[in-house]
């Protein structure tokens, strides 16, 4: 814990230093210790449009505010709330979420999101041929998978694409695909490339996946036309059933679209004859789809073919049966900032993702002059053996090459082999170990990539003023709001005693004016009003009067009851407080009022309880003006009037 309090008050050192750093003059001191003109400015220019008190937006009004809050900041403080488990960890979590939108590429991720909106606007139509060889494959499997999709794509040349993939495909170690249309996201980064990449007619070079090894042939490329929501009618039919059972599912299909013709509910017929229990409960709907993601093509080009919401197709058949298509609703794509959203949400759970990383890093490796140690990799690799396999591997901490330096950042930050090793023994027991080589590898740029982002993200309140700012901000209201909550807002709430003085001292300030207890009714036609009134001037009840006057169709008269005291909104413009039915005042056009006072009570204090909300918020702000009162004793305040001056200028 001591080391997180010291990596608190590191950073709050970083921040004031930085703040000092970016402009000398200093506009006021609380007890020698410097605020400086550009940080006042800042915050006054920052929350000026969010103050709608005008006198707050005085300078010198604002000056007083600001001191008053540093005092609050200092105070919390020399209290040690800054100290306090609950504020450290929740500061940190603050720190590391800010950090993430600072340790990113940002001229990488929107060089992706335009690409991913390009190729969002087509669909592309391709097959491809496989040759499986997983990211754990040995390296002599590698290179014959790979040679083999080299001999393929030979093969291609001579004899066709479809020939080839026919020929080939086993179903085990190569695989013939026809994957029809799809869009962006639908494939793996690097294949989605490759066929976006190939022209109409061709077939791509060969491309490497998680997967393996792959050539592309591209048939079509078309407009993307969005997505669909639709519902439909299933009458299950295989090729291998009997003639006789088709025969009898296309007649069953054909006459629940007549029974739909005739008009019968869509959603019903779907519950009760439907053979896709999935959809049937649900009236036969289907989750939202796009072209391409369904397995069946019959299917989607129906979909695709219906033009209005609404719209019913005649019966189609595919793969699995018979099925009548309802269009609920379809979703074209919308414009690049429409889509933005969704595509970065989409990016950063695809591997894409993993590119910006690559990208940011590769960034900060030369801006940080980083350096590898070759020999020391060199003995990592000696050093790990098979049992890692079994998840039983450790290594010999007490060998001096462990002592060695693996690699630098910045000259400053020195990674040992030993912290690496530390890091492959622990990653062992959660592992699937098929190739060593390859796992020290993938684990080793990980290791870099999270040593190089962690110095930056140590660096970020040295080397960003405003990701500084921002924390030393939070920072402090988190402070000021642990120390309002200590030294006011509790105490105002529990201390009775107090506030009771404090209500009987200022008792003449919560009034009540002159009011009543009364019938407010409000009517939409002067008629209405007219038969209310009577009704009233009779002595009805309010039931029997909205029973003879509201119909289950309209609305005639809405009527409430409540306490009005003399200048409450609800009162006609007009109508003094009397007893009894009032006359019919006009309030709005096309309403009318009517009010119905009972006694009329005299103006008269507030008992606690009916002013206790009011009574707490004033003595807070009681509370408040004395405690800032003598935070300003306790404390040296000097304002530099100078510099407040030219402050007053600029912000003119």
């Amino acid at each position: 814990m001591n080391s997180m309090k010291n990596t608190i008050f590191l950073v709050f050192v970083l921040l004031v230093s930085l703040v000092s750093a970016q402009n000398k003059e200093i506009i006021f001191t609380v007890d020698n210790e410097p605020v400086y003109k550009d940080e006042f400015l800042r915050i006054y220019k920052k929350n000026i449009d969010l103050v709608k008190d005008e006198s707050q937006k005085d300078i010198d009004e604002y000056l007083e505010l600001y001191i008053d809050y540093k005092l609050k900041v200092l105070q919390s403080e020399e209290l040690g709330l800054d100290e306090k488990n609950s504020f450290i960890k929740e500061f940190e979590g603050y720190k590391k979420q800010l950090a993430k939108n600072y340790l990113t590429d940002t001229k990488a991720t929107d060089a992706l999101l335009n690409e991913a909106y390009e190729r969002y606007l087509k669909e592309v139509k391709a097959k491809h041929i496989l040759v499986l060889a997983n990211e754990a494959a040995k390296p002599s499997d590698t290179l014959e998978a790979f040679n083999k999709i080299l001999e393929l794509k030979e093969q291609v040349a001579k004899e066709g694409f479809e020939n080839v993939m026919k020929k080939v495909h086993n179903g085990k170690t190569i695989f013939g695909e026809d994957l029809g249309y799809f869009s962006v996201f639908r494939m793996v980064y690097p294949f989605e490339s490759a066929a976006y990449n190939t022209p109409v007619g061709t077939v791509s070079d060969p491309v490497r996946t998680k997967f393996g090894y792959h050539i592309i042939k591209v048939y079509d490329v078309r407009d993307n036309k969005g997505e669909l929501e639709v519902a439909h009618i299933m009458v299950a039919s295989k090729d291998s059933d009997t003639d006789d059972a088709k025969q009898h599912a296309k007649q069953k299909v054909f006459e629940l679209y007549e029974e739909l013709k005739k008009g019968g509910s869509f959603e019903d017929i779907a519950k009760t004859y439907s053979d896709d229990k999935a959809s049937a409960t649900a009236g036969g709907r289907l989750g939202k789809f796009a072209a391409g993601s369904l397995s069946s093509a019959a299917f989607e080009d129906a979909a695709f073919s219906l033009k209005k919401d609404g719209d019913v197709s005649e019966p189609i058949k595919s793969e699995f049966g018979w099925h009548i298509i309802k269009l609920i609703r379809k979703y074209p794509i919308g414009s690049y900032e429409d889509e933005k959203g969704d595509l970065e949400m989409k990016i950063k759970q695809d591997s894409r993702s993993q590119y910006i990383t690559e990208s940011f890093v590769n960034m900060l490796k030369k801006q940080y002059n980083f350096k590898e140690n070759k020999e020391a990799y060199e003995y990592v690799t000696s050093v790990v053996a098979d049992s890692i396999k079994t998840r039983k591997w450790t290594f010999d901490s007490e060998n001096p090459n462990v002592e060695k330096i693996l690699f630098t950042v910045n000259d400053e930050k020195k990674v040992f082999v030993k912290d690496f090793l530390q890091l492959l023994e622990m990653r062992q027991r959660r592992a699937n170990v098929q190739n060593v080589d390859q796992f020290i590898k993938q684990n080793y740029e990980l290791f870099i990539q999270q040593q190089i982002l962690q110095y930056k993200e140590d660096r970020l309140a040295i080397e960003n003023k405003e990701y500084a700012n921002t924390l030393k901000e939070y920072r402090d209201g988190l402070l000021l709001f642990d120390l309002m909550q200590m030294k006011i807002w509790n105490k105002a709430k529990e201390d009775t005693l107090g506030l009771d003085m404090f209500y009987e001292k200022h008792k003449g300030e919560y009034m009540w004016k002159e009011r009543t207890d009364a019938v407010i009714a409000v009517c939409t036609s002067k008629d209405a009003a007219n038969q209310v009134q009577k009704l009233l001037k009779e002595g009805a009840s309010l039931e029997d009067i909205k029973e003879k006057i509201n119909t289950k169709d309209r609305i005639n008269a809405v009527i409430t009851s409540k306490t009005l005291e003399v200048g409450d909104d609800a009162i006609p413009s007009g109508y003094k407080l009397k007893e009894g039915v009032s006359d019919i005042y006009e309030t709005r056009p096309g309403e009318f009022t009517i009010i119905v006072a009972g006694e009329i009570k005299k103006s008269e204090p507030k008992k606690l309880d009916e002013a206790k909300g009011k009574v707490i918020s004033d003595y807070q702000q009681s509370l408040e003006a004395q405690w800032l009162n003598g935070l300003r004793k306790g404390h040296t305040i000097i304002v530099n009037k100078k510099v407040l001056k030219k402050v007053k200028k600029e912000v003119k």
